[in-house]
């Protein structure tokens, strides 16, 4: 008898066997099958198309040799063997009494419909257990209902999910006894007769605890353990992935590669761990590998090794194959969903293995993908690529590959090279179908076209960007007024192509990543002239619905009866000088003055409108008294260039509790700098803070605020130069004068968990900034392109102010504290209610069982939104008597977090005090992919992170009561992580601070060339001009 067996989600069968393999019969008909070898010992077989078998049901499976004999093949032992079949299906072989059936399955499609489905208990016994296997005794199933049976695990942190193997024994079943270890959650599904049942294991006579019972008790059957990932190469060919490290792996039990597909158990050796390959995972760049698991005496590593792979053929060889490409003519080039397809000459001929090389142009990093020939044709479906490369701009070079498995391999750049050069929008092929969780107009699409050189490229990009370059298409707004709520406006579009589309309407489309909110208007008059269109427009703000906060102009595109909305970019320099020349001129008040829509130009040039709430001082009043101190303040200049005058402030000119408040304090206190100033509101419940040093205030909005705002030589802050001002306001004389002033970045505080590009040097809002750790320093230089002489390593002030007051208070204290999402601004209170974000928060808080747990414990949670969010903290509802809730400066927050036990946070900066106070911390990531995908982060939340990670609300619930029990003790692997972290734990951080502006005084003293400056320019330009006028007649 001759064995089949499943390693690794791959059909494999003895080499000597295998040669004899002519045909595969599936229901008593032929099948196309491929069958490659593995190693020396054992062949794959893949089969070729299983489209013509039903799903989900028994089939029989025979295998015949030349002469048409049936080759006797058995599994190695009887039961339910899955392996994968494609990037889609999954096959499973069932072995019993010496019978052979195969089973097709669409495992997505059932998890779909299975998560829909309550759980029903599945009793199980333990029978037996040996070092690598568990024998379960499971009652109330037949043999034959057994057959069905489909065990799935799924991995608790990525949420990837695969088939298990189950071998029975009699009327038992055997599970591999990994599964129990805590990594995967276990279910089984069963399907009779189309209908789907869902089974949980019922492991309470197993012996072995729950992961999650054994991590309230603080005994976690894995606990993290730590692998730099520096010294990882991955390396990988059609047959094999091997990661090496460069040092010497002891004592791991298990290694898991985990894809994007599913999970690859390997072989450890000495400073390797290898993988075999399943066939279907053709991609040699490897986008799609993700994560090393190790698991070790206990203890668990996940790795993040996306970006550590490189093939065996590396970039060097893929280059010089590119160099080597000979030009190759191809015809019929079609896009269907996610294929393409096309003819080549006749005359090559075509092996089984093809591929196509994708190249990005910028980066070299290259993509396989793998080719079919139907028919005439080679098709390559793109939907691997598509969902596996990064959500950015790119354009790629395609190449065939033929004989890609073999030494001699043929390498081809692909193109209409035997056709004439055609006009550019005949050279854009469609859009490849892809899906998208919302719509936006910051979503990237992809498609083929031909280069200039009739070459075959992909493109990705916004629709946006898309369709202009497609018909080579320039904007620009040169006329605009704006009177009532009424807007005329005139775009000029500029293209060849002008008779190959039509315009649609124009729209005002709200500048959001997660939603796709439009008003429509329509065009008043088109008219061309050569290769312009002049498009007058005219639209009623106050007729539309709009809200918070920024709108953009767009125009519709109609080309083959669809619309696409393209970005209308640019203005005149004469729409520029207009808008930007006063305050006042183009404000328009809404909702009884409650609020403001304006228009202004962005850093691009770009027309848009910001609608947001007024604040109490954008009046004339205000705008009066700026202007007076403008001039007094010019009047004495040079006396106030004497004076070295600093002026330090916090978020909207409203708090004192941060590092901006304490490096003052300490400033005042030792009296190093006679002329510093603190700007604050006067109606700040903070001020407090500011008792028996008066003398220093400046009130905001206060004439003396306005003239020492103008004289300022530096700001000293943790927050950017407006929030001493007005964050949105961009054309009075202070907003002005601020674009110069140099700002001391004090740090709102530590980084690491959200990308902030707007604090990039390029930017120029910060001349000297303060990093608390060498560890961010360089990661501040490396990410956001300053000198190493412009970020000094002091720490932030405002840790010098830390202790520790939990035996303070007579409970214990959680803080509860999640940063906002710039995906949710403007958001009204019924959208906020529908967010994830709000739901997911509120499911935590109303929570019975967390009710129960803070009562019986003397516990309370304080529950703080960070102040873009604070109009929506009284939509969370929520009984519990032990839960609080705050909105911005209703309690002081540095005393919530020394008072504090633990913090619960998702990515606000605030949750480093808890660290750096040896607290514990725990991170609720219940949208990490959208987060990332969004904002980015500079850390690697697998194995940076200094605390616990929950994706729901349960888990948060369990991991509160695991701390609970431990008396909020500190784990000791976040414990380690303090070092590397942090740089200095002292009380000096606010001395090293004053030092180091003291060194740098010279460069942050160096001002602009002051601007000529007469007492005329008192009287407003246009009526100067108007004078000028008749004093010349």
């Amino acid at each position: 008898m001759n064995i089949l067996d499943v390693k690794n989600s791959r059909l494999m069968v003895s080499t000597d066997v295998v040669e004899s393999i002519k045909e595969i019969k599936i229901n008593k008909k032929k099948i196309k099958h491929t069958i490659s070898k593995t190693n020396e010992q054992f062949s794959e077989i893949s089969f070729d198309d299983i489209s013509k078998n039903s799903l989900n049901v028994f089939h029989t499976i025979a295998f015949y040799d030349k002469q048409k004999n049936r080759i006797d093949l058995q599994l190695n032992r009887e039961g339910i063997f899955p392996f994968e079949l494609n990037n889609k299906y999954q096959a499973v072989l069932v072995g019993r009494d010496h019978e052979m059936l195969i089973k097709f399955i669409d495992v997505s499609e059932i998890l779909k419909k299975a998560n829909k489905l309550d759980m029903l208990s599945l009793k199980v016994n333990i029978l037996s257990e040996s070092s690598s296997e568990i024998n379960i005794g499971i009652s109330d199933f037949s043999k034959n209902e057994l057959n069905n049976l489909l065990l799935i695990a799924v991995q608790k942190e990525t949420k990837i999910s695969h088939l298990v193997p189950i071998a029975f024994l009699n009327e038992d079943i055997i599970i591999p006894k990994k599964y129990f270890s805590g990594v995967f959650d276990l279910f089984f599904t069963m399907i009779i007769n189309s209908t789907i049942f869902k089974l949980t294991l019922d492991t309470s006579e197993l012996g072995y605890q729950s992961f999650e019972t054994e991590l309230l008790e603080g005994k976690s059957p894995y606990r993290r353990f730590v692998v730099d990932n520096q010294g990882i190469i991955v390396e990988s060919s059609n047959k094999s992935i091997n990661v090496n490290f460069d040092f010497e792996l002891t004592n791991i039990d298990h290694a898991y590669l985990l894809t994007g597909e599913l999970i690859i158990e390997g072989e450890v050796e000495k400073q390797s761990i290898y993988f075999d390959r399943p066939h279907h995972f053709n991609n040699p760049d490897n986008k799609n590998i993700l994560k090393l698991f190790l698991l070790s005496n206990g203890l668990m590593s996940i790795i993040d090794i996306s970006e550590k792979t490189y093939t065996k053929e590396d970039t060097k060889e893929i280059e010089s194959t590119v160099k080597q490409a000979t030009n190759l003519d191809i015809t019929k080039i079609e896009i269907e969903d996610t294929l393409l397809s096309f003819k080549i000459p006749s005359e090559i001929s075509i092996p089984k293995k093809i591929q196509l090389l994708m190249r990005e142009r910028k980066s070299k990093e290259f993509f396989f993908i793998e080719g079919n020939k139907a028919f005439d044709s080679l098709i390559f479906d793109f939907k691997e690529f598509l969902n596996g490369t990064d959500n950015k701009a790119e354009r790629w070079d395609i190449y065939l590959v033929i004989n890609a498995e073999s030494e001699e391999k043929n390498v081809y750049r692909i193109g209409s090279f035997n056709d004439i050069i055609d006009d550019k929008p005949n050279r854009f092929y469609n859009f490849f179908k892809q899906s998208f969780d919302v719509k936006s107009t910051y979503n990237m699409y992809s498609r083929i076209y031909l280069t200039n050189k009739n070459q075959l490229s992909l493109v990705k990009g916004n629709i946006s960007n898309l369709i202009k370059e497609q018909f080579e298409i320039k904007t620009i707004i040169d006329k605009f007024t704006m009177r009532k709520g009424f807007v005329n406006f005139r775009i000029i579009i500029k293209s060849s192509y002008l008779t190959e589309f039509d315009i649609g309407e124009i729209y005002l489309i709200q500048r959001n990543k997660d939603d796709l909110q439009k008003r429509r208007f329509e065009i008043k008059r088109i008219q061309d002239e050569s290769n312009r269109r002049y498009i007058d427009c005219k639209i009623d703000l106050l007729k539309e619905d709009l809200f918070p906060l920024y709108w953009d102009f767009y125009l519709g595109i109609v080309c083959e009866n669809k619309e696409y909305f393209i970005r209308v970019s640019d203005v005149s320099k004469k729409v520029l000088e207009d808008v930007n020349s006063t305050i006042s001129k183009y404000q328009l008040s809404v909702n009884d003055g409650k609020e403001i829509i304006y228009p202004y130009v962005t850093l691009s040039n770009d027309l848009s409108f910001t609608y947001r709430e007024r604040e109490y001082f954008e009046s004339s009043y205000y705008l009066l008294k700026e202007n007076a101190a403008y001039y007094f303040y010019k009047l004495f200049e040079k006396y106030y260039a004497k004076k070295e005058i600093w002026v330090g402030f916090e978020k909207l000119a409203m708090s004192a509790h941060e590092s901006g408040y304490y490096f003052f304090k300490y400033v005042y206190e030792n009296k190093n700098q006679k002329d510093f100033y603190y700007v604050i509101r006067k109606d700040s419940p903070e001020l407090k803070n500011l008792k028996g040093m008066e003398d220093k205030i400046l009130y905001f909005m206060s004439f003396k605020y306005f003239v020492y705002m103008f004289a300022a030589k530096l700001l000293v802050s943790s927050d950017t130069k407006r929030n001493s001002y007005n964050l949105k306001m961009k054309k009075s004389k202070l907003a002005k004068e601020l674009t110069d002033k140099k700002l001391v970045y004090l740090q709102h505080g530590v980084n690491g968990l959200k990308v902030v590009r707007d604090f990039y040097k390029d930017r120029g809002v910060f001349d000297l900034v303060i990093a608390p750790s060498e560890y961010e320093r360089k990661m501040i230089i490396d990410h956001w392109g300053y000198n190493k002489s412009e970020v000094v390593t002091t720490g932030l002030s405002r840790w010098d102010a830390l202790v520790d007051k939990t035996n303070e208070i007579k409970y214990r204290q959680i803080f509860v504290m999640p940063t906002w999402r710039t995906w949710m601004d403007g958001m009204t209170n019924e959208k906020f209610m529908e967010s994830e974000y709000y739901q997911k928060y509120n499911e935590f808080l109303s929570s019975n069982k967390l009710d129960k747990l803070l009562k019986e414990n003397n516990v309370k949670i304080m529950f703080f939104l960070h102040p873009k969010f604070k109009n929506y903290i009284d939509l969370f509802d929520f009984k519990s008597e032990n839960i609080e809730k705050f909105g911005f400066l209703e309690v002081p927050l540095d005393e919530m977090i020394m008072k504090s036990s633990l913090m619960i946070s998702d990515y606000s900066s605030v949750i480093w005090e808890m660290f750096y106070m040896k607290k514990p911390c725990v991170f609720y990531h219940f949208d990490r992919d959208k987060y990332l995908k969004y904002e980015g982060a500079y850390m690697d939340f697998e194995n940076d992170l200094f605390g616990d990670v929950s994706i729901d609300a349960d888990g948060l619930i369990d991991i509160v009561e695991s701390y609970i029990k431990s008396d909020f003790k500190e784990k000791e692997e976040y414990m380690q992580l303090r070092k590397k972290y942090f740089t200095f734990i002292d009380k000096n951080n606010s001395e090293r601070i004053y030092q180091e502006i003291q060194k740098h005084k010279k460069s942050l003293y160096k001002m602009p060339k002051m601007k000529k400056w007469k007492f005329t320019h008192v009287i407003p330009f246009k009526v100067r001009r108007k004078i000028l006028d008749i004093i010349k007649k």
